[in-house]
C-alpha cells in the first residue's frame, strides 16, 4: 500500500508540474503569435524596421526564459530548431529583406504553434 500512495503521489506531481508548464507554455505562445502576427509582421510589411526589431527583441527576451523551462519539459532537438529560426529572423530583420523576414516570421510562427501542439497534455502525447 505504500509503494502505491508514494507512485501516486510522484504521478501526480509529475502531471501536475507539466499542466503548469503547459498553461506557462499556452500564454508564452499565444502572446509570442500575436506580436509575430500583428506588430513585428505589420511592421515588416510597412518597411518600418525600428518597429520590429523594438517588437522582435521583447520576443527573443522572453525566448531565453522559455527556452531554458523548456527544456525540461521538450525535446531539445525541436527547441534548438525554434532558437535557429529565431535567430535567422533576427538576421533578415536586421539587414532590412522584407521577403525573407516576412517569410521566417511567418515560419517560426508556425513552429511556435507547432511545439505547443505537440507538447501538450493530451493522451496522444502522454502514450
Amino acid at each position: 500500500m505504500k509503494h502505491l500512495i508514494v507512485s501516486s503521489l510522484c504521478l501526480l506531481f509529475l502531471l501536475s508540474s507539466w499542466y503548469l508548464y503547459d498553461m506557462y507554455a499556452g500564454s508564452y505562445i499565444d502572446e509570442s503569435k500575436y506580436l509575430l502576427e500583428e506588430r513585428i509582421m505589420s511592421a515588416i510589411l510597412n518597411e518600418d524596421w525600428d518597429a520590429a526589431e523594438y517588437y522582435y527583441n521583447i520576443i527573443e527576451e522572453k525566448w531565453m526564459r522559455f527556452k531554458n523551462l523548456s527544456e525540461y519539459f521538450l525535446d531539445t532537438a525541436t527547441v534548438n530548431e525554434a532558437g535557429e529560426m529565431m535567430h535567422k529572423a533576427r538576421y533578415h530583420i536586421m539587414t532590412r529583406d522584407i521577403s525573407n523576414a516576412a517569410a521566417d516570421t511567418s515560419e517560426l510562427e508556425h513552429m511556435l504553434t507547432y511545439l505547443h501542439e505537440n507538447e501538450m497534455l493530451l493522451p496522444g502525447n502522454i502514450f
